[in-house]
């Protein structure tokens, strides 16, 4: 099932940050649309760690693309000790959604 990329941008919108260029040849099996009680811990997440939030499934069964992941092109934050406490804390209240967390550094550094 292949995603909508720019419905994506428009639900998770730091990825409107992204070029064109990088955006639209990510590998995007494992990305998710979030229904809105997810949009809305993810806005929550973001300003607790200063950080961009990007929401992926977990349950696909993922096949190796030859495109690259997000995190191939952008760095992922630091997160300290009590950060990554709070960021389990919302994969588990997000655990029904079969979806996981990552958290990318703001601004976004290219790597």
């Amino acid at each position: 099932m292949n995603i909508d990329l720019k419905k994506l941008k428009t639900q998770i919108p730091f990825l409107k940050k992204i070029p064109n260029e990088i955006y639209y040849e990510l590998n995007t099996d494992n990305f998710v649309i979030p229904n809105d009680f997810t949009k809305k811990l993810i806005r929550i997440l973001e300003k607790k760690l200063n950080g961009y939030v990007m929401v992926y499934s977990f349950k696909k069964d993922l096949k190796k693309d030859a495109k690259k992941e997000l995190c191939e092109y952008y760095s992922q934050a630091k997160l300290g000790k009590k950060e990554i406490i709070l960021l389990k804390t919302y994969e588990k209240i997000l655990k029904k959604y079969d979806v996981s967390l990552c958290v990318y550094e703001k601004p976004l550094k290219l790597l």
